[in-house]
């Protein structure tokens, strides 16, 4: 149990983790704001200058704004909020799955990051290929992960297309129809959006 506890993040590593996404987000920020100085400093109009400047300002206002609001300040931008989503409709993209679309309010929105956490082998991985199968029906996916290799990603993704048990796949031996039934499993994956990243490290054939 203590091995467990030294290994898996807790609350307690929250503020941790903040840092390391707030990080992260203000360098795609400035290689935001940087592209977009080129592409004006590029095109060569009058606005250029104008236009260099405004990202800048941004980048500085995003890091220099407040946490702490006042009363009217935040009831300025509860106004703000609303105005904006008054006839404009949120995009997000639903999980599929009731419970946790009814945890996150609808699914995952533009912006946002969101740690699905649970013990190991409690299905996580599962949830998200599942996840990812069915946005890839209409949108371009990455999946990324670190805990398996790639023979394992296959066998539990032709697995799940087929309803055959991984264990049964990585043993082989497949009669006519299993491979019949495999075959048309791989054109599946490939007609849908999902891309694979799997850690070289992990990475076995």
């Amino acid at each position: 149990l203590s091995h467990l506890i030294s290994q898996v993040p807790t609350t307690v590593h929250f503020k941790y983790y903040q840092d390391i996404v707030a990080g992260c987000s203000t360098q795609r920020q400035i290689v935001l704001a940087g592209n977009q100085i080129a592409a004006a400093g590029i095109k060569g109009d009058e606005e250029a200058l104008d236009k260099a400047r405004k990202a800048l300002d941004r980048l500085q206002q995003r890091r220099t704004q407040s946490h702490l609001l006042s009363p009217n300040e935040y009831a300025d931008a509860a106004l703000q909020r609303i105005s904006q989503l008054r006839n404009k409709a949120a995009k997000v993209m639903p999980f599929g799955i009731k419970k946790l679309d009814d945890l996150t309010g609808g699914g995952l929105y533009g912006g946002e990051y969101v740690i699905l956490g649970a013990r190991p082998g409690m299905g996580k991985s599962t949830i998200m290929r599942q996840w990812a199968s069915q946005m890839g029906d209409q949108h371009t996916v990455l999946f990324a992960q670190a805990e398996m290799s790639r023979s394992q990603t296959i066998d539990r993704d032709l697995g799940a297309e087929i309803g055959m048990s991984p264990a049964l796949i990585r043993r082989g031996n497949f009669s006519d129809k299993d491979m019949d039934l495999l075959i048309g499993a791989c054109g599946d994956l490939a007609a849908r959006g999902v891309h694979h990243y799997i850690d070289g490290a992990m990475t076995t054939q």
